[in-house]
């Protein structure tokens, strides 16, 4: 590999480094010190090679920086910050319960504070970074505080080889029409951020949000796009978290079991065939997975009661047949690579172009995360299914944001 930096070694991973075989062997490119692991050299080192390290982004989908001393969430973030053109995103709209800042930083978040991801029994979720939030962040970085015992890798799928991989009718499908991502009642948000009704009506169309009403019960419409071209390469991808597809989770685990063979993954393979298993005894995990039922079951039942109030409400799964599932499903393991996590290791994702999960593990896993470069995506119902983004298009301020400081200025004003 043409080395593009000095002071620094950048190669690919070796086999040891990986847990399971792969064919996508360029992602994550690894940069590793020649000379220094210091903080202070790879600050410098972000920032001098910035414009290089994000068209690599681009290139490859994914960066690794393994073996500088990044003992800490403040030196995560610094190292983040120092490369030039990040912008953190520290509110996001609607972020799933457990999403929340690390104390001491303004932009490092649990990956989720009530439920372990990755590393853990569960075989996890394919997905791009908020599909389902109207926050969508160009750049997505990890950082391992500890790795798991074993496994605990996290997956990576280059989602523009993957739409490449797609059949001709899927894809016209696929870029006709924006889908219906999620549905928030107008009282949740209300009691989450503070503000009133009136507010919330006002704010959605300020920000061109769907709203809906059904019964006389007002409700914010999330539609987006599946496909998205980026504006680096021109390459469309799939830009989609694939629990959209229910049908999906079952071929996709029979694609990946030959990577879990052996003893040490016998109850792994037991707890997918039985989902339930892997709640047994754990209270604080059933009551979040019975809240995320809840969120599901409640979007279903407004689809089914009213589903005209939505305007088109085309959703993911409508788009594909049984034979595309399945295809899918064997596509995801074919454009698929991951890693082993070493304490310190950070992991740079271009969201436009990767797919991640936590892969299933056993042992302690504790990884932070950082979003970056909040980019604007159309939210109406009669968007098209494929968007093409520019360079200039990723600055706007978050949603959340927005509507924090809303609420802030409503309890200032004492309304």
């Amino acid at each position: 590999m043409a080395q593009r930096y000095s002071e620094v070694i950048s190669r690919t991973l070796r086999r040891a480094e990986r847990r399971v075989p792969t064919n996508q062997e360029e992602t994550p490119l690894v940069i590793e010190p020649h000379t220094s692991p210091s903080v202070g050299f790879l600050r410098e080192f972000l920032g001098h090679y910035s414009s290089t390290l994000l068209e690599d982004l681009a290139r490859f989908g994914a960066i690794l920086l393994r073996g500088f001393d990044v003992e800490t969430c403040d030196d995560f973030e610094r190292h983040i910050l120092s490369i030039r053109g990040m912008r953190g995103m520290k509110e996001i709209l609607f972020s799933e319960p457990g999403r929340t800042i690390v104390g001491g930083t303004r932009f490092v978040f649990h990956t989720n504070s009530l439920v372990k991801t990755g590393g853990t029994l569960r075989f996890g979720t394919f997905h791009t970074e908020n599909y389902f939030f109207p926050d969508v962040p160009r750049y997505v970085s990890f950082w391992c505080q500890t790795p798991s015992r074993f496994g605990g890798e996290t997956g990576l799928v280059n989602v523009a080889e993957l739409y490449r991989d797609l059949p001709t009718g899927l894809k016209r499908r696929l870029e006709e029409k924006a889908c219906l991502v999620r549905v928030y009642p107008f009282s949740e948000v209300g009691k989450r951020y503070g503000v009133s009704l009136e507010a919330i009506d006002r704010f959605c169309r300020d920000a061109n949000l769907p709203v809906a009403t059904i019964n006389d019960s007002k409700y914010v419409c999330i539609y987006k796009p599946s496909v998205i071209q980026h504006p680096g390469t021109g390459e469309r991808a799939l830009v989609i978290n694939f629990t959209a597809l229910p049908s999906l989770q079952k071929p996709l685990v029979t694609a990946f079991l030959p990577d879990y063979r052996g003893s040490q993954w016998l109850l792994h393979r037991l707890v997918w065939k039985a989902p339930c298993l892997a709640q047994a005894g754990k209270p604080k995990v059933i009551a979040y997975r019975f809240s995320q039922w809840m969120r599901r079951s409640f979007k279903k039942q407004c689809r089914v009661r009213a589903p005209s109030e939505f305007g088109s409400g085309i959703v993911l799964q409508e788009q594909f047949s049984a034979d595309d599932v399945q295809m899918l499903a064997k596509a995801i393991r074919s454009r698929y690579c991951s890693f082993l996590w070493k304490r310190g290791d950070v992991l740079i994702i271009d969201n436009l172009k990767i797919a991640h999960n936590g892969m299933a593990g056993r042992g302690d896993r504790t990884l932070k995360v950082m979003m970056c470069n909040p980019i604007p995506l159309p939210s109406s119902g009669e968007s098209r299914g494929l968007h093409i983004l520019s360079q200039s298009d990723d600055c706007r301020l978050c949603l959340g944001a927005q509507m924090a400081r809303l609420g802030d200025r409503i309890a200032g004003a004492g309304e």
